[in-house]
């Protein structure tokens, strides 16, 4: 069996076992200030589990971590969001781009570490208002701009550079977050995103996201409409993604032969439709917003539905341009 130290103080991952780091605080102590990777688990050659104990969240956060097959030099990190399920429909054993698209596959020979959050369905990956009595303590702004950012990127050979990517909910996740912290991100790219959330669709549709989990919309940035969802509606805040690369699919709620469904996806497939004719609605929408800000984006309208078969591809359409803003010093 090999041993490898990571460059985490109190950390060694070891193939098929987990170590904890006896050096990191309890959860819940005066003095746990950051975050701090309590353990790291190597499930395959390429896929880690790791878990970091949040003192903005105050409890510990499982994430799958990906890296190169064969790994050289440090690396840019892309963080790779979930929908409104957010590992939910597998107890939380492991994100949804694990369980449902081949991206472990698609990035074993690429020279990024790949950032996979498991958990923190209808999140929208934001620092909500109030502790929701169904969902919790929601602070995921905070986790994924700050607490993870140093942590990570020490352990796994990172060379400062960033993207952020996502479907669905995590498609305005990711935007929302690089427009809010300008210059964080070299790229964002986001897939079947509804991205214009002061409208009529984008309102109903986040509204409708958040009850479905059984939790109260007001509690994350207040009602519908008000200063906080200005401040995190993706077309409002346009401006920030001045000088990140920015890439945005979504599909016209028809059918393609050229991507395979499984049967329960093509029972789904009305459904599937529907949604990604809204999601098209609120995209266009953040679409005229960049245009009037003079904000550069690269857009991807395609066949297709609301379902992981398509995002699957979409990340792949993606990556090219991702790689491009990570590569270039």
């Amino acid at each position: 069996m090999t041993t490898a130290t990571l460059a985490v103080t109190g950390v060694t991952a070891v193939a098929g076992a987990v170590v904890s780091a006896p050096a990191a605080a309890a959860p819940g102590s005066a003095t746990a200030a950051r975050a701090s990777i309590l353990s790291i688990k190597k499930v395959t050659t390429t896929r880690s589990r790791v878990t970091v104990y949040s003192p903005s969240m105050r409890r510990t956060i499982a994430l799958d971590v990906l890296t190169p097959a064969a790994r050289s030099g440090k690396r840019p990190t892309l963080y790779l969001l979930d929908g409104i399920d957010a590992g939910s429909s597998t107890n939380f054993a492991q994100s949804d781009w694990l369980r449902a698209t081949d991206v472990e596959k698609f990035f074993a020979d690429k020279q990024v570490t790949v950032v996979l959050p498991i958990g923190g369905p209808a999140s929208y990956y934001t620092d909500w208002n109030r502790t929701d009595p169904t969902l919790g303590r929601y602070a995921w702004e905070t986790l994924l701009t700050t607490e993870l950012r140093p942590v990570i990127e020490a352990a796994f050979d990172g060379n400062g550079r960033r993207a952020l990517a996502g479907a669905s909910m995590g498609a305005s996740g990711a935007l929302t977050l690089a427009a809010r912290h300008p210059g964080q991100y070299r790229a964002v790219a986001a897939f079947s995103g509804c991205l214009n959330l002061l409208s009529a669709e984008g309102t109903a549709v986040t509204v409708t996201g958040i009850s479905g989990k059984g939790g109260n919309p007001n509690n994350m940035w207040g009602p519908p409409g008000s200063a906080g969802w200005r401040a995190h509606d993706p077309s409002t805040n346009v401006k920030g993604l001045r000088g990140t690369y920015v890439y945005v699919s979504a599909g016209d709620g028809r059918g393609d032969s050229g991507v395979a469904l499984s049967p329960t996806d093509k029972i789904a497939a009305p459904i599937g439709a529907a949604y990604e004719v809204g999601a098209l609605t609120c995209t266009r929408g953040f679409l005229s917003a960049a245009t009037r800000a003079k904000v550069p984006v690269t857009f991807d309208l395609h066949r297709g539905y609301h379902m992981w078969a398509f995002w699957s591809r979409d990340i792949k359409r993606a990556w090219p341009g991702i790689d491009k803003a990570l590569s270039t010093r």
